[in-house]
């Protein structure tokens, strides 16, 4: 965790998402962060800088999770959030999967910073 907060700090955050909701918070992230030990805490092939392997590693997570969130102002499926969805856009992320069938009472749409959709990807 002290390896993420020194190379993306707290103004950085703030920055990046300057109308991140609350539930996406500086704080919360390194909280999460704390929960992976491993997370930055290799390198990238054929070098010994952890550093550098720490900032890709915040790149692609941070790519991701902007992505998903449309840079941290959902914590739902776009299409299934009121404040985001256009008109004629469908919240069934259900589909017919021999190994992961979709339970009849169960919605499968994208929540929180990584957003699974699809029964089969919850599978």
């Amino acid at each position: 965790m002290k390896r993420v907060a020194s190379v993306l700090t707290s103004d950085m955050w703030n920055k990046l998402f300057p109308n991140a909701l609350p539930v996406y918070s500086y704080d919360g992230f390194l909280q999460a962060v704390a929960d992976y030990p491993m997370f930055c805490g290799e390198t990238i092939k054929g070098s010994t800088d952890i550093v550098n392997g720490c900032k890709v590693d915040l790149a692609t997570i941070l790519a991701h999770i902007t992505h998903e969130t449309w840079f941290l102002t959902a914590v739902e499926e776009l299409a299934c959030n009121t404040t985001f969805k256009r008109q004629g856009e469908d919240c069934d992320y259900s589909a017919d999967s021999a190994f992961y069938p979709p339970v009849s009472d169960q919605q499968y749409f994208g929540r929180g910073a990584f957003q699974i959709s699809w029964n089969y990807n919850y599978g």
